[in-house]
């Protein structure tokens, strides 16, 4: 479960995994980007 938008797991290399995702990992136009956070918080 997911307490926190910072919330993230550990792997066994040590780094940290965010839980949450946005989903706008390869939206290379900057006002996409915004839309796609903006919609996934007020979600």
């Amino acid at each position: 479960m997911i307490n926190w938008i910072t919330d993230a797991a550990i792997l066994s290399n040590g780094v940290a995994m965010p839980l949450l995702g946005f989903g706008s990992l390869y939206i290379d136009d900057g006002d996409a980007v915004e839309n796609a956070v903006r919609w996934a918080l007020e979600a």
